[in-house]
């Protein structure tokens, strides 16, 4: 269960750079946070690249998680086929 541990903190981690990153630019498009012009396309280009790596973090956990129950499901069936040759058939 370690591994899904770190997968769940890897996508809770993205999911929070992603929501950090809309909140910061919405902060800015109300005028809360005011820039020059230069510090503004700075300030854009992070919070583009903040949104981008919670978004593939976020999908890399999603993923791996989903490889890692796809084995332990064709491990789990592959143990109940050999105990009963019945259920490698297709039947109940």
């Amino acid at each position: 269960m370690r591994k899904l541990d770190n997968l769940h903190i890897e996508i809770t981690l993205g999911v929070f750079l992603m929501l950090l990153s809309f909140i910061l630019s919405f902060l800015m498009v109300i005028n809360i946070l005011k820039f020059d012009a230069s510090l503004t396309i700075f300030f854009c280009l992070l919070m583009y690249m903040l949104s981008l790596v919670g978004l593939v973090l976020g999908l890399h956990g999603v993923f791996t998680m989903m490889t890692l129950r796809r084995k332990s499901v064709r491990y789990v069936s592959q143990v109940v086929c050999d105990v009963n040759p019945y259920l490698a058939v297709g039947g109940e």
